[in-house]
């Protein structure tokens, strides 16, 4: 389930298991922030269909490139280009 998709309540849940407030789940849904890798990492054991390269889309591969070539996980350069269009 991508993270954007979770209920208000759902959130809440997210947020009280990790130790952040509502709102920062919230920003974190909708791309406003990026969870730190260490909050991404519990934020994903609690809730392993939001993936880490779902939390973190413009670097992931930088900070867990274990993870590069998972099943799932988006092509090295689909993110790349991605993240270069969005920072301009």
């Amino acid at each position: 389930m991508p993270i954007h998709s979770h209920s208000p309540s759902r959130r809440k849940d997210i947020a009280q298991a990790i130790g952040v407030g509502v709102q920062y789940v919230y920003q974190v849904q909708v791309g406003i922030r990026a969870p730190s890798p260490a909050l991404a990492r519990r934020w994903n054991a609690y809730e392993p269909k939001d993936r880490l390269w779902d939390l973190r889309p413009s670097d992931w591969w930088q900070i867990w490139p274990e993870l590069i070539g998972a099943e799932g996980a988006p092509s090295v350069q689909e993110q790349v280009i991605e993240t270069e269009k969005n920072n301009g």
